[in-house]
């Protein structure tokens, strides 16, 4: 089945009711629960994830679910009978059967109604609980999860170096890449569910958080805002607030607040701030997202500078009023601040070549600044190696130290 997720006309996903297939173990095949041929839906040869091994994991957890309802069902009108039947002074042993011959109990794939003990075993395989609320990961079981993981990551990157503020269509889009991506990593087949597509896309909202939450700090330690209940001092705090938004100023080295002559401000995009965030958020260690998915990251891409840049003001937001107060990273807020400062790079960047290549230049010592911080260039692997040169000199000394040796007896 194709990968897919449906949204509701609030925006709002929505899992909706889509088939679920059983499947036969010696066909690989669906077939549909209401016996009629399912109909087929369109595959993007781009985007599609792979096909499900059995089936997609909400697609397991659905089906059995279904199997347990019906076997409980059974027992109830069993014991029904059983008490109809010894009134009567009768015993019987099963259910009436349809007017067709056939009970109404499901038969299993070897068409005599047991559930064998291998087919139990393929089914703990299977995630075991599907919740009606808020899908969570674990939810699932332990293969799935990990998928879940790898996905995760690689549906932040893109979002990291692409976009932070994705459409539907979009963040849709990326999160089928990222299982697909995720379950060849892993070598797994499964297909992505509503569910998954939506599990993955939480990480929209949690990814902006987190920047935001790493960058609190250093705004209030780098910009200097106090956090002092004087008058005085909350009066400062919000001229400085201010004074840091007008015309990015704080995006400089030196953003000579207060002063409108753009020849007092020096070095634009060269304020510490930036690369710290860098560092705390993709680079912390050696297995970091900028370092494990170094592709998105080579080098720090105009839209990952963005979206720190507006995770940067939306923190000197929140001194606005001269104390701090806490500002939520909305798309509806500050999407139009992520297109202005995306906006004002790009514009630096094609000024002429000279600023291009300056550009650049601050995006690759963004990142080999960032890889030294994670630890991964600290230790070089060359280091311990002897070369040629120094193993045939301490050959030649070693000669020449036994030569002498037996000179002087």
């Amino acid at each position: 089945m194709s990968p897919r997720a449906l949204f509701d006309d609030d925006g709002e996903y929505d899992d909706g009711e889509y088939d679920n297939g059983e499947y036969d173990d010696d066909e690989y095949e669906p077939r549909a629960v209401n016996n009629d041929p399912p109909s087929p839906e369109p595959r993007s040869q781009r985007y599609s994830s792979p096909e499900p091994r059995y089936s997609s994991p909400a697609n397991a957890l659905q089906d059995r679910g279904r199997a347990s309802d019906d076997a409980q069902q059974f027992e109830v009108e069993d014991e029904e009978v059983h008490e109809l039947d010894e009134d009567e002074g009768e015993e019987v042993d099963e259910l009436d059967e349809d007017e067709d011959g056939k009970g109404d109990v499901d038969m299993d794939e070897n068409g005599d109604g047991d559930v064998d003990e291998e087919e139990e075993d393929e089914e703990d395989d299977e995630p075991l609980t599907i919740h009606s609320g808020r899908p969570r990961a674990k939810d699932y079981n332990d293969e799935v999860q990990e998928i879940l993981a790898v996905a995760n990551s690689l549906f932040r990157c893109r979002l990291s170096s692409i976009c932070p503020f994705p459409d539907h269509a979009t963040a849709t889009e990326w999160a089928q890449l990222a299982w697909g991506e995720a379950c060849r990593e892993l070598k797994a087949r499964y297909a992505a569910s509503p569910r998954i597509v939506k599990i993955i896309t939480q990480r929209l909202s949690q990814a902006r958080s987190e920047l935001k939450a790493k960058v609190k700090p250093l705004v209030e330690n780098l910009y200097g805002f106090n956090g002092g209940s004087a008058s005085h001092i909350i009066r400062q705090n919000r001229e400085r607030a201010v004074n840091l938004k007008v015309e990015s100023a704080f995006v400089y080295l030196e953003p000579a607040l207060g002063q409108h002559d753009h020849t007092a401000r020096k070095g634009m995009y060269r304020h510490p701030i930036i690369q710290k965030a860098v560092n705390a958020m993709w680079f912390a260690n050696k297995i970091d997202e900028g370092i494990h998915y170094s592709r998105f990251f080579d080098p720090i891409s105009i839209q990952t500078m963005a979206f720190v840049l507006t995770a940067i003001q939306c923190a000197i937001d929140e001194w606005g009023t001269g104390a701090r107060i806490d500002r939520t990273f909305s798309l509806k807020e500050y999407n139009p601040v992520y297109k202005n400062h995306e906006a004002n790079l790009k514009a630096f960047d094609g000024l002429c070549d000279n600023a291009h290549q300056i550009l650049l230049e601050i995006r690759q010592g963004l990142l080999k600044e960032a890889r030294f911080h994670s630890g991964v260039q600290s230790i070089s692997e060359n280091l311990g190696t002897l070369s040629q040169d120094a193993l045939t000199a301490a050959l030649n000394e070693a000669l020449e130290e036994r030569a002498n040796n037996g000179a002087a007896e």
